[in-house]
């Protein structure tokens, strides 16, 4: 009997061991590529720098790759590493075609950790008009922490807007006082409507503000649609929260020298939402370059999302624990039963 507790106390001890482990749960990463500026206006024949940035707030980084895309339209014209946070390139980025791969590696026990860290720069010409969205592809990016684990959470890329270079024929003091002699002269040939300002990032209580230029007196719709992941947390906490809502796609008015803008109700769910302009007209939608704008939540709600995404994990694995020695356990029992009543039956039936 005493061996017989001994053994079950260690059972159980080692039960509570595994559930406590249980509740250590790998910290969560949510680096972010992306190309900057996020949009920019050119005239064909001209350049423009584009940089490739890397942002990790939450964790130490040492190694990225990825494969950089041009569309048909732009020509690569230049690489620069100056002012990289790469020390040592396994595939330095050089000029070729129209994919750029590269990998590089931050030397150092500390890695990385910042925001818009330069991984390199590219300089491309505009060949024709149009709007030309770069790529990033096969986007790595690996925490410092000894096991290289996968921190690429948001992607984010440039578009290059390009027009027919015309003379302006307005005068500037008659312009919107928001805009640029460079975007007064883009209004006179626009193909397709322009965000020129907006909220990258807003909490949850605030309001995002857009702004941007398309044809005078025309309609814009700014179509928004959420790309974040939302896990059980999220989905649980957010049917709770009935007073807020997704950042909700648009319609809005462009004025006689063609701005638009948009306000936002102040009561936004967290995520990170991608707003296309989309200019109406005869019929059909043009579609100018799109914006990526995060929605951050309060301190206490990410806490309460973790807790519920911890336990998400957590209660599945108990309950198959608890099935796993539950079935043994009663089959033991069971037969331990059974022997028990065939011993009464054969005691009885000797007696007769």
């Amino acid at each position: 009997m005493v061996r017989m507790e001994k053994k079950s106390k260690k059972k159980y001890v080692g039960i509570f061991i595994l559930l406590l482990s249980l509740f250590i749960v790998a910290p969560s990463y949510a680096s972010i590529f992306e190309t900057a500026p996020s949009v920019v206006q050119i005239h064909t024949g001209e350049t423009a720098t584009l940089s490739v940035l890397v942002t990790s707030t939450d964790a130490p980084i040492n190694a990225v790759s990825g494969v950089i895309k041009l569309p048909q339209g732009l020509q690569l014209i230049s690489v620069a590493t100056d002012d990289s946070i790469i020390q040592f390139w396994l595939q330095k980025p050089e000029l070729g075609a129209s994919a750029i791969p590269f990998s590089g590696i931050v030397i150092g026990q500390n890695g990385f950790t910042g925001t818009k860290g330069k991984v390199f720069s590219i300089t491309v010409k505009a060949q024709k008009t149009g709007s030309f969205p770069l790529q990033i592809s096969q986007g790595s990016v690996l925490a410092a922490n000894g096991a290289g684990t996968e921190t690429l959470n948001t992607v984010k890329v440039s578009t290059l807007v390009a027009s027919e270079k015309k003379v302006a024929t307005i005068q500037l003091q008659d312009a919107a006082p928001s805009l640029t002699p460079e975007q007064i002269a883009y209004t006179q040939s626009i193909s397709v409507p322009v965000i020129t300002n907006y909220s990258e990032t807003v909490a949850s209580d605030q309001s995002v503000h857009i702004q941007g230029i398309a044809n005078p007196n025309s309609t814009v719709h700014l179509q928004s649609s959420a790309i974040s992941f939302s896990s059980i947390g999220d989905r649980l906490v957010n049917f709770f929260r009935t007073k807020k809502s997704k950042l909700d796609s648009t319609y809005v008015a462009t004025d006689t020298k063609g701005v638009f803008e948009y306000v936002s109700p102040s009561s936004l769910l967290a995520g990170v939402y991608n707003v296309t302009p989309f200019e109406v007209g005869q019929g059909k939608e043009v579609a100018g370059a799109s914006v990526h704008i995060a929605v951050t939540e309060q301190l206490i709600i990410h806490i309460l999302v973790y807790i519920i995404n911890a336990l998400a994990l957590v209660i599945p694995i108990v309950v198959l624990i608890m099935i796993i020695w539950f079935i043994p356990w009663y089959g033991k029992r069971f037969i331990h039963l059974l022997s028990i009543r065939f011993k009464k039956k054969e005691i009885q039936e000797e007696k007769m």
